[in-house]
């Protein structure tokens, strides 16, 4: 009778680290998911930025890295 109360508290114990590991891992994959929903958010912002201030054919410089990018919308060349 001891061994099988020994037995059950053990099994216990480990259903409660097995709930608890997967509760943290399931946590941390919502935390992923929200930092990748503000980069996009923040990516497509950047985005639309440029793109309106390119279609004033005025030049937008963008760096990258060290290096520095002029951009111009072609339809102002004409």
């Amino acid at each position: 009778m001891r061994n099988k109360n020994i037995i059950i508290s053990v099994l216990l114990i480990l259903l409660v680290l097995t709930i608890g590991y997967i509760v943290y891992s399931k946590y941390l994959e919502k935390m992923e998911d929200k930092k990748l929903e503000f980069f996009q958010a923040g990516y497509s912002k950047a985005i639309l930025d440029v793109a309106q201030q390119v279609s004033t054919c005025q030049q937008i410089p963008l760096k990258v890295g060290n290096q520095t990018i002029n951009i111009l919308d072609v339809r102002c060349l004409r």
